[in-house]
Order: structure tokens, then sequence, then C-alpha cells
């Protein structure tokens, strides 16, 4: 039952901020933006992750930018 309680506080929180942004439209594509580059920077970092798990393995798939191919 307290889920529901910390989910409905970050809804209204959500809609509260939402609401704001959307006075200032500038700002709000900034924090956009800035959370969509985050967010796929996020997913690079663990495409590479697992890519230098899996090479280190002896099985080839890679992502990583390798010195041999400089």
């Amino acid at each position: 039952m307290r889920r529901f309680g910390i989910v409905k506080f970050f809804d209204k929180l959500e809609d509260k901020v939402r609401g704001w942004l959307s006075h200032y439209p500038i700002l709000y594509g900034i924090i956009g933006g800035v959370g969509t580059v985050l967010a796929w920077r996020g997913v690079w970092h663990t495409a590479d992750f697992i890519s230098a798990r899996y090479i280190h393995n002896g099985v080839v798939l890679g992502t990583i930018d390798y010195p041999f191919f400089w």
C-alpha cells in the first residue's frame, strides 16, 4: 500500500514540474535534450561494457574503438 503512495507523490510532482516547465519552452527543451543525451550515453556505455565482457571471453562482437584499427 505504501508503494502506491510513493507513486502518487511522484506522479503529482511530475505534473507540477511539467506544468511549470510548459511556461518556459527553451528550458524545457534543454532539460529534455540533456536527459535524452544522458540516456543514450548510458545505453552506449552498457553496450561497450557488454561488448568488452564478451570479447575477453573469446566471442568477437564490438562497439569499442580498438587501437589496432588505427
